[in-house]
């Protein structure tokens, strides 16, 4: 989804920078205009390029906890079926217990 995004951006990149050099050639902004309307798609593109890398990376640490999370849930879920044999055999074992 993040890929996507990024491809998306990269290309409204590319048509903002495509339509400003066509106003220019067409005389219909001038050379400061346009220079100045350049810096700014510039800018806006890389703090939008960068929100999205963050968030793409922020989503892959989220899954690589959560993967985390759950084996360690598998794990301890493992271990709580072990003690409860253990607490069961000794309650077996000795009836005054239970």
């Amino acid at each position: 989804m993040r890929k996507e995004k990024l491809s998306e951006l990269d290309d409204q990149y590319s048509k903002e920078i495509e339509f400003l050099k066509q106003a220019q050639s067409k005389g219909q902004i001038s050379g400061e205009e346009f220079q100045r309307r350049i810096a700014q798609v510039e800018n806006e593109y890389k703090s939008k390029k960068q929100q999205e890398s963050n968030a793409k990376v922020k989503a892959e640490d989220s899954k690589k906890i959560e993967g985390e999370l759950a084996h360690e849930l598998e794990v301890l879920e493992g271990e709580r079926i072990k003690t409860k044999a253990e607490v069961d055999k000794v309650n077996a074992y000795n009836p005054y217990w239970g």
